[in-house]
């Protein structure tokens, strides 16, 4: 488990684009695409699931460390990402704005990611 505490932001990354440049090169990324698209609740599952995951492998598992700002990253994000899922209208919003609204999404992501790695 020292291995995995060790890995650097990054490192992380790196692997991230690894991972998602060897799927578009291999056609992977197409298929996996629509698969989590058909079902509209895969992707809000996945999402949870993995900030879930990230949050029990940091070195901080105890909420008593977080500050307030931190929660308030991660569940506006988590409130965005719901409304995303679920409202239409919401959808309408993001794709009317175009690439910088989805650019802000996956930066609320990101750093939601980042504090509950840490």
């Amino acid at each position: 488990m020292d291995a995995y505490q060790s890995v650097s932001v990054v490192t992380s990354f790196a692997i991230l684009l690894f991972g998602v440049s060897g799927a578009v090169m291999l056609g992977l990324a197409t298929p996996v695409i629509d698969f989590l698209t058909t079902y509209k609740f895969l992707p809000l599952a996945v999402t949870g699931l993995s900030l879930a995951v990230i949050f029990a492998s940091s070195s901080t598992r105890d909420p008593r460390y977080y500050h307030p700002a931190e929660y308030g990253v991660v569940v506006a994000t988590m409130i965005v990402l719901l409304a995303y899922a679920f409202l239409g209208e919401f959808q309408a919003m993001v794709s009317d704005i175009g690439l910088p609204a989805r650019a802000v999404l996956l930066a609320m992501q990101l750093a939601a990611g980042g504090v509950v790695a840490r």
